[in-house]
Formats: structure tokens, C-alpha cells, sequence
């Protein structure tokens, strides 16, 4: 015999079952298996499974899906962000270094924790979000870059193609704030004056640019460039050809 809930629980796991109910009646059905990840005892609610005290807390259901994790709901949350311009499509069933940095454009879109993990607030947000708006107006493809959210968006008409991780410059190599436009391209350039590889190199204003470089960070880290995550790093490149409009704010 199954032991009975306690009060607190067992209403809770009512609440639960009601709300994916109603919202597998105006939802994708992604969106309600990702919410049934979220709250474990609800699918056992909907099941009439009744949610025995001794059900395993620690399911995969209940962890962050992190790098290299594999599962049918990955493949739901890559739908997500693809849907919402930061993934460019949904393969596969497990989590790559592409994902990952999608979940940190995310993170930092919506200011929250930032560690390219989804756990139960980052899957709350997506399931709620909206394709990112940085404004600025205009109706010509540019790129823009938000300073403070650390993301680049690129932009073509008045949609928002793109939306990734960046670090920009940090405390006394500031990015400058403008409105610029990309003036030379190198595939393989190099930094002198900092002796570094800037591989993917599209350059906009002195000898700042976009280019490739996994130091992500979480918060401005550069010399003043831009850098763009290695599995974006030609995108941008190949979206940012000679005279394209560069917005930094």
C-alpha cells in the first residue's frame, strides 16, 4: 500500500497537476514537458500516482541540464532557444558546447545566475520569454551590443536573428559606446600590442573587433574587443561583411 501525502504536499501536487492540465490545453507540447521536468510531482499527480513519500528527490528531472547531458527534454529545451533566436536549430538530444552557450546568452539576457545550466529558474524564464528587443531602432541589418547585458544581437530588418554571449572590454580598456561600421576583416588576425590570436576578426572602430575566444566571461573581461564564443564565432563573422553598421551601447 502506497503511503498516504501529507497535507501540505499532497495539495501541492493537486496545484501542480492542475496547472500542466490547463496548460497542455493552450501550450506546445514542448512547453509542457519541460514543466513536467520542472515539477516531478505533478506528472505523478496527473498519473494518479498519489507521489509516495519515499519517491527519489534527486531524479534527473530534478538536476540542471548541463554539458553533456542527454534526454528527450534536452531536445525540447534546445526547440527553446532556438525558438528565441539563440540557438540557430535544435539537433540532436544532448547538450553540446553550442547549447551551453546559448543558455549563458540567456542567463545574461534575463539577468540572472549565469553558468550556461539550466536549472529550475533558467527553464521558468525560457518557458516565459520573449525574443529579445535591444530597440535602437532602424530598419537596416546591424549589429548591437549591449554593455550591460554582455550580448551581441544581430539584427536584420527589424528582427532579431541572433542573440549571443559576448565579453567586451573591461575596467580601463572600456569598449567605446557609438555608432560604427565594420572596416576590415581578417579570418587569422593578431594582436600585437596584447600577443594573441584573434581568429575571426571583423574590425569596427581603432583596433577593437569582433573575433572567436572561449573566455566567455561573466562580466567585461577583454582588451576592448568583442568576443564571440568559438561555435558563433563565423556567424558573426559572416553577418558583419565590409560597411555594416555596428551599435555599442
Amino acid at each position: 500500500m502506497r503511503a498516504s501525502l501529507p497535507v501540505d504536499r499532497a495539495a501541492a501536487s493537486m496545484h501542480n497537476a492542475a496547472m500542466v492540465n490547463r496548460l497542455s490545453q493552450r501550450a506546445p507540447l514542448f512547453l509542457v514537458v519541460v514543466v513536467l521536468g520542472l515539477f516531478p510531482s505533478a506528472a505523478a499527480a496527473a498519473e494518479g500516482d498519489g507521489g509516495s513519500k519515499d519517491r527519489d528527490e534527486s531524479s534527473l528531472a530534478d538536476k540542471p541540464i548541463g554539458a553533456g547531458s542527454c534526454a528527450k527534454r534536452v531536445r525540447e529545451l534546445k526547440e527553446l532557444l532556438a525558438d528565441l533566436s539563440y540557438l540557430p536549430r535544435a539537433n540532436g538530444s544532448c547538450m553540446k558546447e553550442e547549447e551551453g552557450f546559448a543558455l549563458t546568452a540567456f542567463q545574461k539576457q534575463e539577468g540572472i545566475k549565469v553558468d550556461g545550466k539550466a536549472d529550475r529558474k533558467t527553464l521558468k524564464r525560457l518557458v516565459k520569454a520573449k525574443t529579445p528587443d535591444p530597440g535602437r531602432g532602424g530598419d537596416s541589418d546591424r549589429l548591437i551590443v549591449s554593455l550591460k547585458r554582455q550580448v551581441l544581437y544581430i539584427v536584420k530588418g527589424d528582427e532579431v536573428t541572433r542573440t549571443i554571449a559576448i565579453a567586451s572590454g573591461r575596467a580601463g580598456f572600456s569598449t567605446p559606446r557609438g555608432r560604427y561600421k565594420i572596416y576590415r576583416k581578417e579570418r587569422n588576425s593578431y594582436s600585437n600590442e596584447f600577443n594573441v590570436n584573434l581568429p575571426w576578426a571583423s574590425y569596427f572602430v581603432r583596433g577593437i573587433a569582433f573575433h572567436s575566444s572561449n573566455d566567455v566571461a561573466r562580466r567585461p573581461a577583454s582588451h576592448g574587443c568583442i568576443r564571440v564564443p568559438p561555435p558563433f564565432a563565423r556567424e558573426v563573422y559572416r553577418d558583419a561583411p565590409l560597411g555594416r553598421q555596428v551599435v555599442v551601447f
